[in-house]
């Protein structure tokens, strides 16, 4: 299941290589830059051997005015390189990329906070929905997984809910009772939000790459979608439409975005990739009905390496009820 960490490192990869084309671009003009102000200095020096016989107080003075000058560019040196948080990444990237693969490659486990917030109106019915939930994955083969969390309707309703994944089965807690399916139900979906990327989206990934920018952020580099509204359904959406059922996949097709984000932040110094945010508005239709939907949601990624095992209770496997 590691995997499923270097689809996303692949990712990174194709979104970095498209700032390489500007890193060359900008070294070629400052390379252009140094040339031209090395062959002013050259002037200088023939004019000051044609005029050395003029007064050695002139002279000190020339020397004044040119060491004045070297010190303006040293200043302004210094402000361009402090002024690079905020702006695009023109950097090794290479390097960002050696570092961050060997980081996530060593991944074995993690824990996920999700929160997020949805508005929906189905067929006229509308519903506003806060929800909170933690998740601990072991990627294992196959993955194991616990969480546990609450939403709340804008209505006052509060619902609880927990859940395992182990040895390929789900087990689901909901009203007062624990069941039983297999992991490809469609309660899966809640496990493959931290997927993140599937296999099969990649290439779709590969081809848009150039939609996303890349800057610092101090502590952080950030990564962020820039695509048109179309490039958003089939990149971003895609890759969680892409593991649902034939019902959800026909509304996938008749979707329409608007107002689509999409970031990814990735820790300087450990160079794991930590939190992934993404917020949209959409319209569809398909056989649920007629659907309008604003979500956002964030989704944040910590204690790396730091689980060793997810066990389901005895008394849950006992009692689950197969559904």
């Amino acid at each position: 299941m590691k995997k499923i960490l270097l689809i996303f490192i692949l990712l990174l990869v194709s979104i970095l290589i498209a700032c390489q084309e500007e890193t060359i671009s900008t070294e070629d003009e400052v390379d252009a830059t140094t040339s031209e102000e090395s062959g002013e200095e050259d002037g200088e020096t023939s004019s000051g051997a044609e005029e050395e016989n003029e007064e050695d107080d002139q002279g000190e003075e020339e020397n004044e005015g040119e060491d004045q000058s070297e010190e303006v560019e040293d200043e302004d040196s210094s402000d361009d390189s402090n002024s690079d948080s905020g702006k695009n990444v023109l950097g090794d990237t290479d390097s960002i990329l050696e570092k961050t693969a060997k980081a996530m490659e060593e991944v074995t486990s993690f824990k996920g906070v999700s929160e997020y917030y949805d508005d929906s109106t189905s067929n006229g019915v509308n519903e506003v929905s806060e929800t909170l939930f933690t998740m601990e994955i072991v990627l294992s083969d196959p993955a194991k997984m616990h969480a546990e969390g609450e939403s709340i309707m804008d209505s006052g309703e509060e619902s609880m809910f927990e859940m395992y994944m182990a040895e390929g089965d789900l087990y689901i807690f909901a009203d007062g009772n624990w069941f039983t399916m297999p992991t490809t139900s469609e309660y899966g979906s809640m496990y493959e939000q931290y997927k993140v990327f599937e296999e099969e989206q990649i290439d779709e990934y590969l081809k848009f790459s150039k939609h996303f920018s890349v800057t610092d952020q101090g502590d952080h580099y950030l990564l962020s979608f820039e695509g048109d509204h179309e490039d958003y359904k089939n990149v971003i959406m895609g890759a969680s439409f892409g593991a649902q059922n034939e019902t959800l996949k026909e509304h996938y097709e008749n979707m329409q975005i608007s107002n689509g984000s999409y970031e990814i932040k990735v820790d300087k110094d450990t160079f794991y990739m930590t939190e992934y945010s993404i917020e949209y508005e959409a319209e569809t239709t398909g056989e649920i009905g007629e659907v309008k939907q604003y979500h956002k949601g964030t989704y944040k990624l910590s204690d790396f390496n730091a689980i060793d095992e997810i066990t389901v209770p005895e008394e849950v496997v006992d009692n689950a009820q197969s559904f």
